[in-house]
């Protein structure tokens, strides 16, 4: 493994953790939500939160279609 390879692979294992501090640090204040960190595509991620049926913020968010 050449330096290019090293600096690369250590890149990516530093936005994966940035990626999981995003996932760890979301905490709903109302509710024990659940969450899950999906790659959308190569470099995209979405966070899907789940929240108790009894949310009040869940539970004041707009309908989606």
């Amino acid at each position: 493994m050449n330096r290019q390879e090293r600096r690369r692979k250590a890149r990516l294992r530093e936005e994966w953790e940035d990626r999981r501090h995003l996932q760890a640090d979301y905490e709903c204040p109302d509710c024990q939500a659940d969450t899950r960190l999906v790659q959308q595509h190569p470099g995209l991620y979405t966070l899907l939160v789940f929240h108790d049926e009894t949310c009040p913020s869940y539970r004041a968010m707009p309908p989606t279609t």
